[in-house]
């Protein structure tokens, strides 16, 4: 299953982490920033991060990973609900059972989700555990609350994959307003890039060398080679949009794919 994420549909929606409250009395806006979130483990092995917004708007998120043939029925309801109102035609049968289930709780309500996919096998050119991420969704009524950011930064501290090699397909369809490059770009402000050899249209270029660094500013930078020219660039991720990636002289259909690893995950997703 390709992966996918949606678009804030409206303008006007809160970004990052801060959210917006009315007061009745003066009529002006408060701006409150989420503080920090602290971590527990449950007697049942779980993780929970709590997170409040201080003046009385208080909202706990819960984050949670099961395995898909461990979830209640209640879960697997709330969880086929929130992808089908994001994916036509999709919904959580089509996920495989041994699929690893991360998703985040405010409250009892499940409002955003990703899925796992571990390969057993390693591939001789990557002796690293590899993990695809797919069916990445959050409920409309709660984007712009860095929901990605948080089970992303949440993924890169499970100890089982400290030595993983994530990977996801930004899609090349459009879908919710987001078409390839949309996707690239989000993708990237999350600490994914593409992988070296990869050549990306339609400038053709091919993927050198990749520096991704979290200090001063997060930023991915790549050393491309131009391929009618030959000439080596240095380019950052903000100024490339792809139509299409291939590597090893086979076109990806499904999109481009990108990687990323525990630490860059920690480093790009960790919010104050």
């Amino acid at each position: 299953m390709r992966m996918q994420t949606l678009r804030r549909r409206r303008p006007t929606a809160v970004r990052g982490v801060r959210l917006r409250s009315h007061s009745r009395s003066r009529k002006k806006v408060t701006r409150v920033r989420v503080i920090r979130s602290s971590s527990r483990k449950t007697r049942g092995g779980q993780h929970q991060q709590h997170q409040h917004h201080p003046n009385h708007l208080n909202h706990t998120i819960h984050i949670h990973k099961k395995l898909v043939s461990e979830l209640s029925l209640v879960e697997q309801h709330q969880i086929n609900e929130l992808i089908k109102s994001a994916f036509e035609n999709a919904g959580l049968h089509q996920v495989d059972a041994t699929n690893l289930c991360i998703f985040v709780a405010i409250e009892k309500s499940i409002v955003s989700v990703m899925f796992l996919k571990l390969f057993p096998v390693h591939m001789p050119e990557s002796p690293k555990e590899r993990v695809n991420i797919h069916t990445v969704s959050v409920s409309e009524q709660h984007r712009g609350m860095g929901l990605l950011h948080k089970m992303l930064n949440y993924l890169g501290r499970i100890s089982r994959f400290k030595d993983a090699v994530f990977e996801l397909t930004a899609a090349n369809t459009v879908d919710h307003g987001l078409d390839q490059a949309a996707r690239f770009q989000i993708y990237s402000k999350s600490g994914f890039s593409l992988p070296v050899g990869t050549v990306v249209e339609p400038s053709s270029y091919k993927v050198l060398s990749v520096d991704a660094n979290a200090k001063p500013q997060k930023s991915i930078m790549y050393t491309m080679q131009k391929g009618n020219t030959g000439q080596k660039l240095r380019i950052s991720y903000r100024d490339i949009h792809p139509t299409a990636c291939a590597m090893n002289n086979v076109k990806q259909e499904r999109g481009c794919t990108m990687e990323s690893t525990s630490q860059i995950l920690r480093d790009f997703n960790t919010t104050k």
